[in-house]
């Protein structure tokens, strides 16, 4: 029998077709399911693409508006550079218009006051042309400025000195002016004393005349010495007026001097203000430099965020397609194995109706015997009725012969419940496995040899033990098979239990309660993936908040 089961096909193969087919329906579904995913991220990801388009246009509107604006402060600032050349022009000319009223005042002063004069205007000149918005060369012009000021100290202390030796000059001619005061009294004197004498001697002519011509010698020096007393009293008297012009100049000039710091002060402080300006505007440019800059590195930045999403994406597609493969197959084991569980009840319920049958085969086996025994007991009793005597022959006959019937009737009984436990075995083969017609030939002859020995042999098989060769019919049918068959046939040649059955039931509840400890674990990694794309996203959406309160402002 063995070697002919072995040239027929395996049922495993049939199986693994109906798999197949089953994994190709849902390889399927599994095919449209990610399709529509596909479809859903691609839409989601055009949405995106066009906010970003949007968003750059924005951008570059921004960066238009910045260009117009520092156009414009570009234009203000040569405006303002305009107005302060304007300004310096127009103070130039005063300059001019003063320093030309100071020319003429000037050119009465000696030589040394007319180089002062022509310095100035040299420095004038230098201020006028080299006149610049820069601060250094306002310094350079500062120091400048300050040198000939100095230098204009040092030549108003050599004024000094000169005044002091005019004034010198005028006390050596006050001394002089009283020493001819003092000769004049003295020729005044003398000439009285002369005139006493050409008194005293009017006698002596010739004295007389050369007194006189003495005399007027005398007064011809008289005359010179009050010409010369006069000239040096005019040139005291101009000495005077030159040193009095020369204060009031030197007044002016310091005014003058004041006025033009005063003025290089507010100067110098235009210029602090302009550079503050320019350090303001040039702040402000850094600090939206500085912001495009960051808008830039957030565009990149979300543009990595977009392709990590999308890879994020991708690995959850994959997640989803292989959670969703994994649920299908739980759901198909789930329904096999509750499929299977219910098999496995029905066979505990057949066994348990089998073991009832079994025990009131036993029972029947156990009246038979004692039946046996009975006819047995009566046949030696008819036995020594026949030797003895022929007493009551009816009563012991009509006894007999209902012990007979009711035998007869047992035994029937009995072969009828062993027909239905085969015919029981026989359906539940072939429910459970997918037999050819010639296993079912084989199995028909292996089943009907001792069905046919029970009927031929009742009380063999009721006192016996039914030896059924299926155990090699069903090799290769699995040991699920041969764990249910075993329980349908009572006998020494397969002894299978009730405790098996337990330990399939436990090993299948076994591996449905890791398939579903896998499934959680499954779940919560993909919650933990969707909660990050959540998190990614609201970092995102924050970032696009920022982004556009930066544009408004």
């Amino acid at each position: 029998m063995t070697q002919q089961l072995e040239f027929f096909p395996n049922p495993i193969l049939t199986r693994t077709f109906s798999c197949e087919t089953e994994l190709e329906e849902l390889m399927h579904q599994i095919d449209i399911m990610v399709n529509n995913k596909k479809l859903e991220w691609e839409r989601q990801v055009q949405v995106l693409e066009t906010r970003l388009d949007i968003r750059e246009k924005e951008l570059i509107n921004a960066r238009n508006a910045m260009d117009q604006k520092i156009r414009e402060m570009e234009i203000l600032h040569q405006k303002k550079e305009d107005d302060v050349e304007k300004s310096r022009c127009e103070i130039a000319q005063n300059y001019e218009g003063q320093l030309q009223t100071l020319k003429y005042q000037l050119s009465k002063l000696q030589h040394s006051y007319e180089k002062l004069q022509l310095h100035h205007k040299k420095k004038v000149r230098s201020y006028r042309t080299e006149l610049s918005p820069e601060h250094e060369r306002t310094q350079s012009e500062l120091n400048r400025l300050n040198q000939k000021l100095e230098e204009f100290k040092t030549k108003s202390k050599e004024w000094e000195k000169q005044r002091i030796l005019y004034q010198h000059q005028l006390g050596t001619l006050d001394r002089q002016r009283k020493s001819l005061a003092e000769k004049c009294k003295l020729f005044q004197k003398q000439s009285q004393n002369h005139h006493t004498w050409l008194t005293g001697r009017r006698l002596l002519q010739d004295s007389t005349f050369t007194s006189l011509s003495e005399i007027r010698h005398l007064r011809e020096q008289l005359h010179v010495s009050q010409k010369n007393i006069m000239s040096s009293e005019g040139i005291i008297r101009k000495l005077k007026s030159d040193m009095n012009e020369a204060a009031m100049n030197n007044k002016k000039l310091q005014e003058e001097k004041q006025r033009l710091l005063q003025e290089l002060k507010k100067c110098h402080r235009q210029c602090q203000n302009l550079e503050l300006e320019l350090s303001e505007v040039k702040t402000e440019l850094q600090s939206r430099d500085d912001l495009l800059r960051a808008v830039e590195m957030e565009q990149i930045q979300m543009h990595k965020e977009l392709a990590k999403n999308r890879s994020i994406e991708e690995n959850v597609k994959s997640f989803e397609s292989s959670h969703t493969q994994s649920i299908k197959l739980n759901e198909e084991l789930k329904k096999k194995m509750e499929f299977h569980i219910s098999e496995l009840r029905k066979g505990v319920k057949s066994l348990r109706e089998q073991k009832s049958c079994t025990t009131t085969l036993e029972k029947l086996q156990y009246e038979n015997e004692r039946l046996q025994n009975d006819v047995i007991k009566v046949q030696s009793k008819l036995e020594l009725s026949s030797e003895t005597g022929c007493e009551k022959p009816e009563e012991s006959l009509s006894y007999s012969g209902h012990d007979v019937r009711e035998k007869m009737f047992q035994q029937e009984n009995n072969c009828e419940l062993k027909t239905e436990l085969l015919q029981s075995s026989r359906h539940y083969i072939n429910s459970h496995s997918p037999h050819n017609e010639t296993d079912d030939i084989a199995i028909n002859s292996s089943w009907d040899s001792p069905s046919a020995n029970i009927f031929r042999n009742p009380e063999g098989a009721a006192g016996g033990v039914i030896e059924v060769p299926i155990v090699d019919c069903l090799h290769n049918q699995g040991i699920s098979n041969l764990s249910f068959l075993s329980q349908y046939i009572p006998g020494d040649s397969i002894v299978l239990s009730y405790p098996e059955i337990s330990c399939t039931t436990t090993a299948a509840e076994k591996f449905l309660q890791e398939e579903e400890k896998r499934a959680k674990e499954f779940e919560k990694i993909l919650n933990s993936h969707i909660d990050e794309l959540e998190k990614n996203s609201k970092k995102i959406l924050c970032k696009s908040t920022h982004f556009n309160q930066i544009k408004n402002m």
